[in-house]
């Protein structure tokens, strides 16, 4: 079973795009709630033999969380929701992490074109790849990391049988 997220459902992520300080609480909220409720359905389903795949995971919303909430009452707030959601869901099996440089990053952004990121600061994008790999460089569960500047499944689509390689492999081992 294949989850994406749902970015587009949140009503606040255009206005975070034009204001990021003044709409960080309400975008990160509403993507916490979200992302808790597409895995809620999955994470209760454990005793079945279900695989399931998704292109997000609570942590993150810790990492979006950390490099947009500013005001510590709200990333409190954040924080003490984020506990008690994320105690309800079943680990994930494996997490696959695609590493990539600020400019594959940068890239991709333009690349998908969506109108709303094209009006943050590029700095933002890169601030936020930099807690992407803090986050990983300390993560304690089972993680595999592609990088994607070696790996690029849109330039080279061939690629994709070697990542699913790394994940197949990576299944076995867990």
């Amino acid at each position: 079973c294949l989850v994406l997220e749902a970015f587009d459902k949140n009503p606040f992520l255009p206005a975070f795009y034009a204001d990021p300080v003044g709409n960080a609480l309400e975008t990160e909220l509403q993507f916490l709630l979200m992302h808790y409720h597409q895995l809620k359905q999955f994470s209760q389903r454990a005793d079945e033999a279900l695989e399931t795949i998704t292109d997000f995971t609570l942590f993150k919303d810790t990492i979006f969380a950390d490099t947009n909430l500013s005001d510590p009452g709200d990333k409190g707030m954040f924080d003490v929701l984020y506990n008690f959601l994320s105690a309800k869901l079943r680990a994930p099996d494996l997490v696959i992490y695609l590493q990539g440089s600020d400019n594959l990053i940068l890239e991709r952004v333009c690349q998908r074109s969506r109108s709303m990121e094209m009006q943050i600061d590029t700095a933002y994008f890169v601030r936020l790849n930099r807690a992407y790999e803090k986050f990983f460089s300390r993560f304690n569960g089972p993680v595999r990391v592609i990088n994607a500047d070696l790996l690029d499944c849109i330039k080279r689509p061939e690629a994709l049988q070697e990542v699913l390689q790394v994940i197949d492999a990576a299944l076995v081992l867990h």
